[in-house]
């Protein structure tokens, strides 16, 4: 029996599904009934050859929210395929439902698509399993029993935290990150101090806003390098990062980089940093973070990155007189802050 015809025998569940799990790709069926399908995707003689390559190398579970939209985890799904396409995973999205009863059983979803890998002109294939569970009701440990059987167990699995709050984490679903080998987490989209989550291994977690920095901090780097350290941490007054509501994730461990870099030029230097720094986040239309230093004998650092596309500017009088340059800085979307904060 395929796919699509078991998908006709659970009209009754999709009816309970909630908006957020039906929002999602893929072919609703009974949980049991989700692996034994997945095995007859692989194994159908209908495939030809060149389309069943399959080699994961790794579990990529996306934890989902309840305060996440329809269309955000859509985005989610969307950003998560497309890494697949440059490592191989398996896909598990956990969806919650807070409007159901709790004795309402969990709820599948499979979703299996093949792509062509335009520079070796090779097929590859992906698989999303998406189970919708209630909110109330279902521990970690239940969850954790259902990945248990999910998962490819031995492959590493590294967990994805979207939509869900620092309080929430430590609060409910720890168990299920104990063994992972990366923990992801968003400080600019998601509220709480996830520093003080007592995670089970806090050196493995990692946040897709100090993620989408790579760029700024390349940029940045490159253009200070031409300064010498004591010149950049000689008197200096203030350190200031201004941010917008969206960016401040980002805002926090830009400042915390620069801290550390001046640090380290103060001791070259052979000086001490005596510099105040703050992050504040501003209203501003034209800009989505700014960076001000302050020194004393009136000399400025200014960098500045535009609230909508590449753009950035840095002035600058450090040395001698006031200088200003354009720069192109991106900040990576979504894939590529995945890549660099599960593998580097």
């Amino acid at each position: 029996m395929s796919v699509a015809e078991l998908s006709a025998n659970t009209n009754a569940q999709s009816k309970m599904d909630s908006s957020l799990f039906s929002s999602l790709p893929g072919t609703s069926l009974r949980v049991a009934e989700v692996m034994p399908a997945l095995a007859r995707e692989w194994g159908t003689e209908q495939a030809q050859p060149e389309m069943a390559v399959r080699a994961s190398q790794m579990n990529l579970i996306l934890h989902l929210g309840t305060a996440v939209g329809e269309d955000d985890a859509r985005r989610q799904w969307e950003g998560a395929i497309e890494l697949a396409h440059r490592y191989p995973c398996r896909i598990i999205i956990l969806c919650p439902d807070q409007v159901v009863a709790a004795n309402v059983p969990l709820q599948g979803k499979l979703y299996v698509g093949c792509f062509v890998d335009a520079e070796k002109t090779e097929h590859h294939c992906c698989e999303v399993l998406s189970l919708g569970y209630p909110l109330h009701g279902y521990s970690s440990a239940l969850l954790e029993n259902q990945l248990s059987v999910w998962k490819e167990s031995d492959l590493p699995t590294y967990h994805w935290f979207h939509g869900m709050t620092a309080e929430e984490i430590g609060r409910s679903w720890l168990p299920l990150v104990r063994n992972c080998r990366r923990v992801l987490f968003d400080s600019s989209v998601d509220e709480g101090e996830f520093a003080a989550i007592p995670w089970p291994q806090p050196q493995a977690t990692r946040d897709l806003a100090e993620a989408r920095l790579l760029t700024t901090r390349q940029a940045l780097g490159q253009f200070l390098s031409g300064y010498a350290p004591a010149l950049l941490a000689g008197g200096l007054e203030s350190v200031t990062v201004r941010h917008c509501a969206h960016r401040r994730g980002e805002a926090r461990h830009l400042l915390r980089w620069m801290r550390q870099c001046l640090e380290a030029c103060a001791e070259e230097g052979g000086g001490a940093l005596s510099a105040k720094f703050r992050a504040e986040e501003v209203d501003a239309e034209e800009f989505c973070l700014a960076v001000e230093w302050q020194y004393a004998n009136g000399a400025f650092f200014r960098w500045r990155h535009a609230r909508k596309g590449n753009a950035a500017q840095v002035e600058t009088n450090l040395g001698g007189p006031v200088c200003a340059h354009p720069m192109r800085v991106p900040f990576p979307d979504l894939p590529h802050a995945l890549a660099e904060a599960l593998f580097f």
